[in-house]
Formats: C-alpha cells, structure tokens, sequence
C-alpha cells in the first residue's frame, strides 16, 4: 500500500465519526489505570453519577460509551443488569470477558432497543463527542420505561482547544470533544427529549483538583468530599464536569 494510499484512508477515517471510534478502541487501552489523582476523580464522579439511578434488584441499565466497563464493574454487586453499548469490538470483548455482562454494538444515537424497555441509562462523557448529542438524548429517554432515568455526565463550560490535523489537514478539536455544554444547553435538550424532571449537580472544582487536595482527602466518603467541592464551588465558580439527569414523562414518549 502507498503512503498516498494510507494517508487517504486515514483521510476518510476523519470524516467518519463510526471508524474513529472502532480505531480509538483498538488503540486506546481503557483498562489500564491512570494517573492514581485522576483516577480518584474519575472514582467520584462515577460514584455520584451511580447515586442518581434509583436503583433496585433486577433493573436493566444501558451503559452508552461503556469504554474500561466502569460502570459494569461498579454496580456487579447491586444484582442489576448493565447493557454496555460500544463502536470497539475489543473494548466490549473486554467487559464481557471480565464482568460477564452483554456487550451491544451500536452508534449512540440509534440504539437497538425497543420503546421504554430499559429503566435507565447512563452516558458519561459521551455526548461532548458527538456529532448531534440532542438527537442522542431523545434517542435515551425513548428506550426508558415511564419514570424511569438518563444520566449523563460531561465537562463543564469547556474551552475547546484545537490543532490541525496531520491527514485531512483541517482543525479538529483536542480529545474529540465537539460541544462545550452548561446546565442551561443540558436542561433544553433533556426538556425536548421528553424528560420532565430535570436535576444537575456540577462537580469537580478545578481548584480542588489542580492542587491536588481533592486526591489528599481521597478516605472522605463521597457525602463529605462532594460537600467540600460543592463549597469550593460556591467561593470559586470554576466546577470541571456537570452531571444532569432526567426522569421521562409518564404517559409520553
């Protein structure tokens, strides 16, 4: 093959929101660890992203951009049934091999699932990454049952940066992050999706982070901790990520 040849699909990959991400699961390790201060972060937000499924013995919960199988591996003991929706062959291979969870391979904004069959979903830092995240959202409060959640966590205010791309020579936005979201832009697209009740918790005080205290007080229970950062957030306005959730209307689609 050509370097012309290689550099034209790589090209084409560009264009291809699907192809990026079955390439970035087979590049990208998602089950290895990182840095332990991010990952004590990571820790919390999926922690208190959980607290908001109202969950209960038996529920099926749809994990959208299920990545490493957090989510999967959190909620093993809770006797709930997590669905991990994925564009990697490989990283939902690895879920499935590790927490013995269904693996479904799928585009976020067009789930395989029948009209309120599911009780929840969750979808952490997912929708910064796609192309039309409105359309995504209508598309996860479709699939839950009357009453039943969305959650969804992703950065906050995000001043996206970009760089010029080595194959298709256009700027692209650093992390694949498309949109930059806010409680107002959330609560909209939740509202037209169908969803009534409209809760959102921004998390994660840059300040708080940054210095590293947040990993230094890393023994305090998530209540204690998430009190701090919402303290912190009070004095200096600067929260990293936003989690919103939504319950469907009943009686409504």
């Amino acid at each position: 093959m050509s370097e012309r040849d290689v550099t034209e699909k790589d090209s084409d990959r560009c264009r291809d929101p699907a192809e990026h991400y079955k390439l970035d699961g087979e590049v990208y390790d998602y089950f290895v660890d990182p840095h332990p201060v991010q990952a004590d972060f990571w820790r919390r937000l999926r922690t208190a992203a959980v607290r908001h499924f109202n969950i209960r013995n038996g529920m099926y919960i749809v994990d959208v951009g299920s990545g490493g199988g957090w989510f999967s591996r959190m909620l093993q003991s809770h006797h709930v049934n997590v669905l991990s929706v994925d564009l990697s062959f490989n990283n939902l291979k690895h879920i499935a091999d590790e927490n013995d969870s269904t693996g479904i391979l799928s585009m976020a904004n067009r789930l395989p699932f029948a009209d309120e069959t599911v009780d929840a979903v969750i979808a952490s830092e997912v929708i910064e990454h796609l192309n039309n995240p409105g359309s995504a959202i209508k598309d996860f409060i479709r699939i839950v049952k009357p009453g039943g959640r969305v959650v969804i966590t992703t950065p906050y205010k995000e001043d996206i940066k970009k760089h010029l791309c080595i194959h298709c020579n256009k700027l692209t936005p650093a992390n694949a992050h498309l949109h930059s979201f806010d409680e107002e832009k959330l609560t909209q697209l939740f509202s037209r999706g169908g969803a009534n009740e409209i809760y959102y918790r921004r998390i994660g005080n840059k300040a708080f982070l940054v210095s590293r205290l947040s990993y230094m007080l890393r023994w305090l229970p998530l209540s204690v901790w998430l009190l701090i950062d919402r303290i912190l957030n009070l004095l200096i306005r600067k929260p990293a990520h936003i989690i919103i959730y939504g319950i469907k209307k009943r009686g409504e689609r």
